[in-house]
């Protein structure tokens, strides 16, 4: 994701500095950055002053303190809270006390990284969605103490970027993502409790709702970064119980090692790169019409838009704005909702 994020920002006049895990590593993306240059170059793409900017303000390397000067770092590591916070307390020594510190995760409150009470005001979570390029959406995700300065630079940042954002307070942090949530546990529950197998289930989200099915999203996401990040969104749920499903599911697979299609097997096998279901895997042994599951998916993933509408925490624009660009649904919920006679009921 970091690579994904340094991708995009190259086609912007920003000085930028992408650190890497291994000085190997580092060494590789120079080459593979300097060799896309050199191709645009070579075709029209840029001209030459274009090209010796980029090539001056663009530093690839494995040290931190490359990042001395910068008045914006995006912190894009795996999902592990002490690793980001073991990494935001060394930032604290090497970058400048007005530079901003923000997170890219999907999950972990960005007050939780707040490496020390000078860093307060201006550590703030980021979150882009993938692929970068292709979708025009970006949250926001404040803590408490959060600055006016802060945000308007960010805000500054993203309107240079021509990308759509939201700006979420703490107790509303990762909206977007919560959004999914209930429709997702939805899906592990029709798989355990009616032995639908992922693939059903999915075929059946593809024909109502979505494009990519519900464990295709998990296989591209990792099953290891969704287990993680659901285990925070249920940490402000009061009732779980119907979340377990998901739970156990994700969990079962990380214990297996199948992390998606990172690892080449998830909920789906990629052993040809392309989703194919399990051998495994359960077969169908329901008492269940499809248009009884379709109601149910409805039913779940409209109860989480309206709970936001009825909260106010975003207006139906916002709301189209996220389902078309995050997961590219097919209309608009509300007009869904309209067509089914949905009620909502808090």
């Amino acid at each position: 994701m970091g690579t994904n994020i340094f991708q995009f920002l190259i086609d912007f006049p920003f000085r930028i500095v992408l650190i890497c895990k291994s000085s190997e590593l580092a060494e590789r993306n120079w080459q593979t950055f300097k060799r896309k240059l050199d191709r645009a170059l070579k075709y029209g793409l840029f001209d030459q002053q274009q090209y010796n900017f980029r090539i001056s303000n663009t530093v690839i390397s494995h040290s931190l303190t490359e990042l001395n000067d910068c008045n914006l770092v995006i912190e894009s590591i795996s999902e592990d809270l002490e690793l980001k916070k073991d990494l935001f307390q060394k930032l604290d020594q090497i970058v400048s006390q007005t530079s901003i510190l923000a997170s890219n995760s999907s999950s972990i409150q960005p007050s939780d990284l707040i490496p020390s009470s000078n860093r307060k005001h201006n550590t703030i979570g980021l979150h882009f969605f993938y692929p970068v390029s292709l979708t025009n959406l970006m949250e926001v995700n404040t803590t408490n103490f959060t600055s006016a300065e802060t945000l308007t630079f960010l805000i500054s940042f993203l309107n240079k970027l021509n990308k759509f954002h939201l700006i979420f307070s703490e107790t509303s942090n990762f909206t977007i993502n919560k959004m999914f949530l209930k429709l997702q546990a939805g899906c592990c529950y029709l798989h355990q409790y009616y032995n639908l197998s992922y693939a059903n289930i999915d075929a059946l989200v593809k024909e109502t709702l979505f494009p990519v099915g519900i464990f295709e999203f998990f296989d591209h996401v990792g099953t290891d970064t969704m287990l993680f990040a659901v285990k925070n969104y249920l940490k402000n749920i009061d009732k779980t119980e119907f979340y377990q499903p998901l739970l156990v599911e994700l969990e079962s697979l990380n214990k297996q090692g199948k992390l998606g299609r990172k690892s080449g097997e998830g909920f789906y096998s990629y052993k040809d790169n392309y989703p194919a279901e399990n051998p495994q895997a359960q077969h169908e042994q329901h008492s269940i019409s499809n248009d009884e599951i379709k109601n149910m998916l409805y039913k779940w993933y409209l109860d989480s838009i309206y709970q936001l509408k009825s909260e106010n925490v975003c207006t139906n624009a916002e709301i189209e704005h996220i389902v078309k660009e995050y997961l590219n649904a097919f209309q608009s919920p509300f007009v869904l909702a309209n067509q089914i006679g949905y009620k909502f009921s808090n």
